[in-house]
């Protein structure tokens, strides 16, 4: 895939209601609503997401409320901020981000087991 192939939703954009695909978006403004893609998310410092989400690899500099599953990994950077349930197989937490809700890794733990 292309790098211009990501999506890229700017800091004065607020979209409502549901985005999916198989191309990476980057959020930089507003997102409410559900996110089911088959590639990464990226939430940027500023940006808030008010979303179920469901990708590949999910990273987070900014504000991300609601459940998360990230089949590959989640990955929060200085000053993060998740509130609600996460479902990885690999986590990172950068200093000084935050979680709040439960987390769930059982899917790291089935792969070591086959």
């Amino acid at each position: 895939m292309a790098q211009n192939d990501v999506c890229h939703i700017g800091s004065t954009v607020t979209i409502t209601g549901r985005v999916s695909g198989s191309q990476p978006v980057v959020v930089a403004g507003r997102l409410d609503g559900e996110v089911r893609l088959t590639a990464p998310l990226t939430v940027e410092a500023g940006a808030a997401v008010t979303a179920d989400v469901s990708a590949t690899r999910v990273i987070v500099r900014g504000t991300l409320t609601g459940n998360v599953e990230a089949t590959e990994s989640l990955t929060l950077e200085t000053n993060a901020r998740v509130e609600g349930d996460v479902r990885t197989p690999r986590l990172g937490i950068a200093e000084g981000a935050t979680i709040r809700g439960s987390i769930d890794m059982s899917a790291a733990s089935a792969a070591t087991e086959s």
